[in-house]
């Protein structure tokens, strides 16, 4: 480890205390401690806070009838349905409003042993919900959200991809850009554009495109909030939702990028550090503007225009005609500081939107001892599936964990990609990320080389024998990619005939 490396933990290690020590001496001074000693003994204040701000879980489980198959016509049309009421995300959300006055909205706060919010029915799909059909639910609306295919049409308008991704979905279309652009305006609307043939039917998160050809970028496939969304009573939602998986033990996946999740957690952000991970390119191009040579200058042809993260329009000084200005080699700086204020001010209202609805579930107690990233993690999980995680996640029931079917399905799933893993893990949990218990059981004795078989409510998983691990990849890879309905070719009557699942 450098001395620079060195210094750096040892600063986030002394802020980290500090920040405890602080939270120890409010809660001494607001009489939740008697004393200092009291607060030794929790050993883990963050759940301690968790605890002290929790609430009983409620009497009724809430009952939600979802129609996944008309949100899957609305997921590949939501040009047919603009509203998005078809949507699971307005199927859920509607069908936890109060019915009556004597009704009380959840409030979310609810102890980590109290795994399942709502009971879901799905509509033509034989189950009971036990648990695997509410995380399903989580993992339709986590979809729905922030879609894992980036040529997909936004069924919600809350989120939009991020610069990094569009730029990325340009290159693999043959745009190979060409040099500098006459106007930062044309270029910039080049590299964040609004592309016309994508609708964007909820207004909360955007594609976040990453640098391009930069194969240690990791924040590529990201988003961020739609600026445009003016919807904060379904943001706060949202951030409930959030606040619920913190204090929980499921998960809400959304791709976000560290800009994202130090503006809700409160840390500090940067221009060049932070905003970076959300449009990588427009960072550059501003840091270059300052350092450019005023010949260079010269032949762009600047004007005091810009645009937003989703491609909008923005004129910082115009005429009297309402036209922008053209910018002088003088005043770049001034030019270029307006755009990183207007850029890293964007979604500030969507962001205490979501802060307002996470603090209505988690004290900021929680916040001051969290970094950002032990908030994404305990809010989405890990999004990193390795094989070795997946091992210490599965135990084995009526099976011997060195038969050959066995080692045939880990030689398959060591072939998967990390959104093959996470397809494997709900199709077996109804969760896209651990941590998750997986429970491996032997399939019918006559069942070969066939499809295997899940319980989301019990995360288990039936295999049958398998002859070779070629074709245990395939009937894996098949199985967690088109069968996630839950017994959607069986019709039935009533409750007493549905299997338990």
């Amino acid at each position: 480890m450098s001395c620079s490396e060195f210094q750096r933990k040892h600063t986030w290690e002394k802020n980290r205390l500090s920040k405890l020590f602080s939270c120890a001496i409010d809660a001494i001074l607001t009489n939740s401690l008697y004393s200092a000693n009291e607060y030794v003994m929790v050993f883990h204040p963050l759940q301690f806070f968790l605890d002290a701000f929790k609430c009983r879980r409620p009497s009724d489980t809430p009952k939600l009838y979802i129609n996944r198959r008309a949100a899957m016509e609305h997921r590949c049309e939501p040009g047919n349905d603009p509203d998005f009421k078809n949507s699971i995300f307005s199927q859920i959300y509607e069908g936890l409003k109060p019915r009556d006055r004597n009704s009380k909205c959840l409030d979310y706060r609810w102890s980590s042993r109290f795994d399942q919010w709502w009971e879901c029915k799905f509509m033509s799909e034989g189950v009971i919900d036990q648990g695997g059909g509410f995380r399903d639910s989580l993992s339709d609306l986590s979809e729905e959200l922030c879609p894992v295919t980036s040529d997909a049409a936004l069924p919600l308008p809350f989120f939009i991809r991020s610069p990094n991704q569009v730029l990325i979905n340009i290159k693999k279309g043959g745009n190979k850009g060409g040099g500098f652009r006459n106007s930062l305006s044309d270029l910039s609307e080049e590299l964040c554009p609004v592309t016309s043939d994508v609708a964007l039917p909820l207004p909360f998160f955007i594609r976040s495109p990453n640098q391009v050809g930069d194969d240690s970028n990791i924040h590529r496939d990201v988003y961020i909030l739609n600026h445009q969304c003016r919807d904060f009573t379904k943001y706060e939602w949202i951030g409930q939702l959030m606040g619920a998986c913190l204090r929980g033990k499921e998960n809400l996946v959304l791709s976000f990028p560290p800009l994202i999740w130090k503006m809700i957690c409160g840390e500090r952000v940067t221009w060049t550090r932070d905003y970076h991970t959300v449009d990588a390119a427009e960072v550059k191009l501003i840091d270059q503007l300052e350092t450019m040579d005023k010949e260079t200058f010269s032949g762009a042809g600047r004007i005091w225009s810009t645009t937003m993260t989703d491609g909008t329009p923005v004129e910082l000084k115009v005429d009297g005609e309402g036209n922008p200005l053209p910018l002088d080699y003088d005043d770049r700086q001034e030019y270029c500081n307006k755009v990183r204020q207007i850029r890293m001010s964007e979604f500030d209202q969507q962001i205490s939107a979501i802060r307002k609805g996470l603090l209505k579930t988690v004290p900021q107690a929680v916040f001051d001892l969290l970094t950002w990233q032990e908030l994404e993690h305990r809010i989405s999980g890990n999004p990193d599936i390795t094989i070795e995680a997946l091992k210490r996640s599965v135990h084995y029931d009526d099976i011997e964990e060195d038969c050959s079917t066995v080692k045939y399905m880990w030689q398959a799933l060591e072939k998967f990609s990390t959104e093959d893993r996470s397809r494997f893990l709900r199709f077996v949990t109804g969760r896209k990320r651990l941590p998750a218990p997986i429970y491996v059981s032997s399939g019918k004795t006559d069942a070969i080389d066939c499809l295997p078989e899940s319980s989301t409510c019990a995360n288990m998983l039936y295999i049958p024998t398998y002859t070779s691990s070629k074709v245990a990849e395939e009937k894996l890879r098949y199985a967690v990619y088109n069968c996630t309905d839950m017994d959607a070719d069986t019709l039935y009557l009533s409750d007493t005939d549905l299997d338990i699942f």
